[in-house]
């Protein structure tokens, strides 16, 4: 049980996530993610962690709201950013990214662009909760 753990510590709810996550249960899974995105809401692990498990039901506006975040508030982050390329199925953008992996990290400017031009051209919506 997280009380008994620690139920104030974001990895002891993480770690909770990730052991019903293999388990397939899911739903145990989305709660304890919640938590530990209550407890410390800008770490990536637990929004990376939240966006698997809304892939896993299904949820893809979830996903997508959660790899926009991340790209605005940590566009340094390369897993958001692979991720969301590779849910809108852009190949040509993922080498992109690649590539300014193995050179310089990406500004903010850059992930800005990149946000803004998914959002132009419709591969990507705004969703709000």
């Amino acid at each position: 049980m997280a009380a008994s753990l620690g139920q104030e510590h974001v990895e002891t709810h993480l770690n909770l996530a990730l052991v019903y996550e293999r388990q397939n249960r899911l739903p145990e899974a989305l709660r304890e993610i919640t938590i530990s995105r209550r407890l410390v809401p800008e770490d990536p692990d637990a929004r990376k962690a939240n966006a698997l498990i809304c892939a896993e039901i299904n949820d893809l506006s979830c996903v997508n709201e959660i790899w926009i975040e991340l790209i605005r508030t940590a566009p340094d982050y390369a897993p958001a950013r692979r991720n969301i390329a590779i849910l809108h199925g852009r190949t040509t953008l993922i080498r992109q990214w690649q590539n300014r992996d193995l050179s310089d990290s990406p500004s903010r400017v850059a992930a800005g662009q990149i946000v803004s031009g998914l959002l132009q051209n419709g591969s990507v919506t705004r969703v709000s909760r």
